[in-house]
C-alpha cells in the first residue's frame, strides 16, 4: 500500500514528440487543448474524456500531397523531371520536360513550343507566329498573313491586299483589281475596262468601247470601232485619213499602174512633174502646152500653142490670146472631122465660082451677091445651104445670106470647132462639141466643157471638162479633167484632183 501511494507521489512525465518531458504529480493540472492559432484541430472534454476534432473547413498555408503542392498562390504538381503544372488566380500554365509550354487565362490562351512557334487566342481572334517571324492573324473581320521579310496578305469580306516589302500590292475587291508599285505606277481592272497609269502621268484605258492613251501633258490618241484620233492631230476613219493640216511623211512609194490604188509620194509626183515637163517640152510646134515659169516649173495661167512664140494667157477668169493660132490641122475627111482654113477657103471659092443665083422656096430667085437668099429661115431644115452651128448650144441655126453664114462661121466656128468669147453658158444635148464655160474651147466630137470650166481647153473626141475644171486642159480621145487647173493627155487619161497632171492611157 505504501509503495502505490509512493508511486503516486512520484507522479508521471508527458513529452511532446519524445522532448520537453515535465512530471506530474498527484495535485497538479494538465491542460490538454490546440495549439495557438490553430484553426483546422479543435480538444474538447466530455465528462472523464477528452475529444479531439478536425476542422470541415481546413484553413492551411500550404498542403503537399506527393507531387501535388496546394498553397496560397495556387496548386503546382512537380514530377520532378521538368513536367510541371500551375493553377493560379490568372490562369493556369503547363510546361513539359521537352520545353513546350501552353497558358490559360480569362482573356486569353497561349501555346509556345520548344522551337519558338507560338499560337495565340483571344475573344476577338487567333494568331499564330512561328520562330522564324512569320504570322497569321485572325479576326471576325479577317485574315493577315505576314512572313519574316514584311510581305503580307491581309483578306476580309470586301476584298484581299497583297503588300511586299518593296512597298508594292495589289488590292482586289468585288468591283476590281487594283495593283500598284512602290514607284506609283499602277493598274486597275474593273469589269468595264482596265486603266494603265505610270507616275509620270501617262496612262492607258482600254473599255469594250476602245483604247484611249494619254501622256502627262495632255495629249491622247483614242482607237475604236469607227476609227482613230489624235486630240489635236489627225484621224482615221471608214470615210478617209484626215491629217488636220500635217504632213503624211516616210510613205514607200506606191504602184504607178493601170488600175493601182496606192497612195504615191512627193518624190514620185516631182519626178512625174519632171517627166512631164520634159514631155511638155518637146511635144513640137503642132501641140498646145503650158508655159513654163523662169525656173522651168509649169506655169498653168499660160498655155503655148505652134511654135512657141505667141501664147493665150489665163489670167483672173480672162483669156488673153496673143495671137494664138492652132495650126497644122489635117483636112477633114468624114462627116464628124474638123476642117482648116484651106477647105474653108477652097469651099469660098467654089460657091463664088459656080452659086450664082439662089431659089427661095417661095419660087423668087435672089443673086448671092450680098443680097438675101432666105427671108423664111427654118432652122429645122437640115438640107438648107447656109447652116451654121451655134458655139454653146450644138443647135443649129439658118442665116439669111452667104455674108452672115461667113460671118457666123469665123465668129463662132464650125462644126466640131467652137471658141466661147462671150459670158452665156449652155449645154448643148447633141453629139456637136460645145463650149460651155466662159473663155473656153472645145474642137472635137462631142468635147464637152461644162459651163462653171472658165478659161478650160477640150481637143479630141468625148473630151470633157467637168464642172470644178476651170483653167483644165483636156487632151486625146475619151479624156477628161475634173479638178480645177488640172491637165488630162491621152487616150483615156483622167485628172480629178484639183492641179492635177494624168498622162497616158
Amino acid at each position: 500500500m505504501g509503495d502505490a501511494i509512493s508511486a503516486l507521489d512520484q507522479g508521471f512525465t508527458v513529452t511532446s514528440n519524445g522532448a520537453n518531458g515535465k512530471a506530474i504529480k498527484a495535485g497538479d493540472t494538465l491542460e490538454i487543448g490546440t495549439a495557438d492559432g490553430e484553426k483546422n484541430l479543435t480538444v474538447s472534454k466530455d465528462g472523464n474524456s477528452i475529444k479531439y476534432g478536425l476542422n470541415r473547413n481546413l484553413d492551411l498555408d500550404s498542403v503537399k500531397a506527393g507531387n501535388t503542392t496546394l498553397n496560397n498562390a495556387g496548386v503546382a504538381v512537380d514530377d520532378g523531371t521538368g513536367n510541371v503544372s500551375k493553377l493560379t488566380t490568372a490562369g493556369t500554365t503547363v510546361a513539359d520536360s521537352a520545353g513546350n509550354n501552353a497558358s490559360y487565362g480569362a482573356k486569353e490562351a497561349s501555346l509556345k513550343d520548344s522551337a519558338g512557334n507560338t499560337n495565340t487566342s483571344t475573344a476577338t481572334g487567333n494568331t499564330v507566329a512561328d520562330s522564324a517571324g512569320n504570322s497569321t492573324a485572325t479576326t471576325a473581320a479577317g485574315t493577315n498573313v505576314a512572313d519574316k521579310n514584311g510581305n503580307s496578305n491581309s483578306l476580309t469580306a470586301t476584298g484581299n491586299t497583297l503588300a511586299d516589302k518593296d512597298g508594292n500590292n495589289t488590292v482586289t475587291t468585288a468591283s476590281g483589281t487594283n495593283v500598284t508599285d512602290k514607284d506609283g505606277n499602277s493598274n486597275n481592272l474593273t469589269a468595264t475596262g482596265n486603266t494603265l497609269k505610270d507616275n509620270a502621268g501617262n496612262n492607258t484605258t482600254s473599255t469594250a468601247s476602245g483604247v484611249t492613251v494619254a501622256d502627262g501633258s495632255g495629249n491622247s490618241t483614242a482607237v475604236t470601232a469607227t476609227g482613230v484620233s489624235v486630240s489635236g492631230g489627225p484621224s482615221l476613219t471608214k470615210t478617209g485619213l484626215d491629217l488636220a493640216g500635217g504632213t503624211l511623211t516616210n510613205l514607200k512609194g506606191g504602184d504607178i499602174t493601170a488600175g493601182s490604188t496606192d497612195a504615191v509620194t512627193g518624190g514620185q509626183v516631182a519626178e512625174v512633174q519632171s517627166q512631164l515637163q520634159k514631155q511638155l517640152g518637146s511635144v513640137g510646134d503642132s501641140a498646145v502646152q503650158y508655159a513654163k515659169n523662169s525656173d522651168g516649173t509649169i506655169n498653168y495661167a499660160s498655155i503655148v500653142a505652134g511654135n512657141g512664140n505667141t501664147t493665150a494667157t489665163i489670167e483672173n477668169g480672162k483669156v488673153t490670146s496673143g495671137g494664138t493660132t492652132i495650126s497644122n490641122l489635117a483636112n477633114g475627111v468624114n462627116a464628124s472631122d474638123a476642117v482648116n482654113k484651106g477647105q474653108l477657103d477652097t469651099l469660098s471659092t467654089s460657091l463664088s465660082s459656080s452659086l450664082t443665083s439662089v431659089v427661095a422656096g417661095n419660087g423668087q430667085t435672089f443673086n448671092l451677091t450680098d443680097q438675101i437668099v432666105n427671108r423664111n429661115i427654118d432652122s429645122s431644115n437640115e438640107n438648107s445651104s447656109f447652116k451654121t452651128y451655134d458655139k454653146m448650144g450644138q443647135t443649129m441655126t439658118d442665116e439669111a445670106t452667104l455674108a452672115q453664114t461667113v460671118k457666123k462661121m469665123n465668129m463662132d466656128g464650125i462644126k466640131y470647132s467652137h471658141t466661147n468669147g462671150d459670158t452665156t453658158r449652155v449645154n448643148g444635148l447633141t453629139n456637136d462639141s460645145s463650149a460651155g464655160g466662159v473663155y473656153s474651147t472645145a474642137i472635137g466630137i462631142n468635147a464637152i466643157i461644162n459651163e462653171n470650166a472658165r478659161n478650160a481647153v477640150a481637143l479630141g473626141v468625148n473630151t470633157s471638162a467637168g464642172t470644178d475644171a476651170a483653167n483644165s486642159v483636156v487632151i486625146g480621145n475619151n479624156s477628161s479633167v475634173s479638178g480645177t487647173s488640172s491637165v488630162a493627155i491621152g487616150d483615156g487619161a483622167t485628172a480629178s484632183g484639183t492641179q492635177s497632171i494624168s498622162i497616158g492611157t
